[in-house]
């Protein structure tokens, strides 16, 4: 394992670049390295094939043939993500084989040639790679070795890398493992004492931006913290059950209410797959499969089993999360209707014991709209009377049915239950579908709203040929 290295004082020679454009550090390294072999030193480069390349076309460009200096060694050019990588274990710098690696190089080329000038980004890669703890570390080891044998290094770093608002900390401890720092291009070389206070006060005037951006940003991020907080509270503590499922079918996430209606703790909920929950798992399949197609679901009546083996009716509706064509989860909401569906279940009993019993005694039932002058008839009267239609009858059109002889009667017997508020109790002849005419005998009364008019008229009609008619004025 690789050792801790303390932070070790700035070499003399040790000097970094902080460039913004690639062109301006291959200038500034392809003069270096040539200064330096037209000198006699010897000279290493490692740095990425890009710019040893980029180096190497600008000499020849330049009329400088680098390929005697590589012959003799006094060149030595090493590309440095694979040196990066063999000097490293388990992805940090190792002192041991730095030392065997570029110690051993740095050593050789200053036995050949007295003098060495030596270029290196391992750093800047490490940096680039999010690693900036790791190459102040490989800056520190680059100092061990030159506290021991004199050279001079140059250190590139480029300002898409370093020039982030949280990286101030560590910048500050890349500029203090230098000698010197090269800033990024306006240099201060040839310019006036003028130009420099200007640019110096430019500068400032970027940092106190630079550092008012940084307040106004880190602000933001406490207000998205606050409101993600909200409404991670909005969703988790909202009366409706919200369920989230991903693309596996595995339930992600599911809020209180949710938990609450089938009385899971959350362990026993979120992590399993939601089929485990539905009753019909033909329907749930059906169900994922629409959802990952895009498609939504509105309404969709599912039965859920609750962890003490009970089952609670619901309504789903969910939509699918897509990254493109690719889903990634769905959004439920789950409504609980079971109070409902028992409700609805015992009308359902209830209306079918009602239909046995009308159809036995052979009666059924009607409901009368005073204010629009309509009569609607059950399915068993309709039956019972032979007609088709059970919607809407105006009073006037179900008066046809009757015999003209019993039209006034039952008009009359009407009017005085609804204005009297007395029950009605009427009998009237209907002709049969087989022939002939049927009897009826009609009993109802009205509801009356709070205005104190008749707002419906409920009554029953029973076949009553078979019963001996009434004498008169019985």
């Amino acid at each position: 394992m690789s050792t801790v290295t303390p932070p070790v004082a700035a070499a003399r020679d040790h000097f970094v670049h902080f460039y913004e454009e690639d062109d301006v550090l291959v200038d500034e390294v392809a003069r270096f390295l040539r200064t330096g072999l037209e000198s006699g030193c010897g000279a290493i480069m490692i740095a990425t094939q890009a710019h040893r390349d980029a180096v190497l076309a600008q000499w020849r460009a330049g009329g400088f043939d680098p390929l005697p200096a590589l012959q003799r060694e006094q060149l030595v050019l090493l590309d440095a993500r694979e040196t990066l990588v063999a000097l490293c274990r388990d992805g940090e710098p190792d002192e041991g084989r730095f030392d065997r690696i570029v110690g051993d190089m740095v050593r050789a080329s200053l036995r050949r040639c007295g003098d060495v000038v030596a270029f290196g980004e391992m750093v800047s890669l490490m940096w680039a790679d999010g690693k900036r703890k790791s190459a102040i570390r490989l800056e520190n080891l680059w100092n061990g070795l030159a506290a021991n044998h004199r050279f001079t290094l140059y250190c590139a770093y480029s300002m898409r890398d370093v020039g982030v608002a949280d990286a101030a900390d560590s910048f500050r401890e890349v500029c203090q493992a230098h000698s010197h720092v090269v800033p990024p291009k306006p240099a201060f070389g040839r310019a006036t004492e003028a130009d420099q206070l200007r640019l110096f006060a430019e500068l400032a005037q970027k940092a106190a931006a630079l550092e008012h951006e940084l307040a106004l940003r880190k602000q933001a991020e406490a207000q998205l913290a606050e409101r993600e907080a909200d409404l991670s509270d909005f969703f988790e503590n909202a009366p409706m059950a919200l369920h989230r499922v991903a693309a596996d079918g595995t339930i992600a996430w599911a809020n209180r209410a949710e938990l609450r209606l089938l009385g899971y703790e959350r362990g026993e909920y979120v992590g399993h797959h939601i089929s485990e929950f539905h009753a019909d798992k033909v329907q749930i399949a059906r169900m994922l499969r629409t959802l990952s197609s895009g498609a939504p679901l509105k309404d969709e009546a599912c039965r859920l089993i609750c962890k003490d083996g009970s089952f609670r009716h619901v309504l789903v509706s969910s939509n699918a999360q897509m990254q493109g064509a690719q889903f990634i989860s769905t959004r439920c909401f789950t409504r609980d209707v079971t109070d409902r569906w028992l409700a609805q279940e015992a009308l359902r009993e209830r209306a079918a014991v009602l239909h046995l019993a009308l159809q036995g005694s052979k009666m059924g039932y009607w409901i009368g709209e005073p204010e629009s002058s309509t009569v609607r008839l059950s399915a068993e009267l309709a039956e019972l009377m032979g007609v088709s239609a059970t919607d809407d009858w105006s009073v006037e059109s179900f008066m046809e049915l009757m015999h003209p002889e019993d039209r006034a009667a039952f008009r009359s017997a009407l009017a005085d239950a609804i204005a009297q508020r007395i029950k009605l109790r009427a009998e009237f002849r209907i002709h049969g579908a087989g022939g002939g005419w049927r009897r009826f005998e009609a009993r109802g009364e009205a509801v009356y709203g709070q205005d104190g008019r008749a707002s419906r008229f409920y009554g029953i009609c029973a076949d009553i040929t078979e019963r001996p008619a009434r004498a008169a004025g019985a």
